[in-house]
Parts: C-alpha cells; structure tokens; sequence
C-alpha cells in the first residue's frame, strides 16, 4: 500500500506534463500571412531567374496542376520547370490571391 501515493503522484505528473506539450490554439491568419510571405518569395525566384531557389521551395510531396497536367514530387516538377528559368527573362509571374490553411495548420492552399 506505500506505493499506491507514489503511482497516482507519478500519473498525475505525466498527465499534467502532457497537458503542457499541447500546441497552443492556431491562429490561422497568421499562418495564411506566413504561407502568403513565402510563396511571395517562392514566385520571387522566378523574376530573379534563381532555378536552384526554386528548387529549394519544392517539398518532395509538392504537387503543381497546370494546363490539364498534373506534376508531381520535387524531382518532377522541378524537371517540368526547368525550361521556365532558362531564358534571361522571366515567362510570367504570378503571386498569391488565395490562401487557405486547415484548421490543423498542417496542410495549406495557394492558387
């Protein structure tokens, strides 16, 4: 029966020290405004002609839907880039109208 104190003070340590690991709440707005700065400097690569930046926003798990295509994979769409940074001038360019975070602040949208 000694034990029994020490058990439930070492639950209840572990139960509390759980309780203060817990993300504090999301505040999305301020997440869309870091998802806008940085597609801001993801498209700056482009004006800049700076391919190997570019490359270097790519996650392995990005995925670019363009003209009825779809790339994949960091690999995969830096190949299908790779003509876009060639010529001394920029193509196009492009910024950010749209940008959307899930409730979890784990997956976002740019369009």
């Amino acid at each position: 029966m000694r034990f029994r104190p020490l058990i439930v003070a070492v639950l209840a340590s572990v139960a509390s020290g759980c309780a203060a690991s817990k993300p504090p709440a999301l505040d999305n707005a301020a997440l869309e405004a870091q998802v806008t700065a940085t597609e801001q400097a993801f498209a700056q690569t482009m004006a800049d002609r700076d391919f190997a930046a570019f490359g270097r926003f790519l996650s392995d798990e990005a995925v670019f839907r363009g003209g009825g295509k779809e790339k994949g994979g960091k690999a995969g769409v830096s190949a299908a880039w790779k003509r876009l940074y060639d010529a001394p001038t920029a193509p196009f360019s492009w910024r950010p109208e749209l940008v959307k975070v899930l409730d979890s602040g784990t997956l976002a949208e740019s369009t």
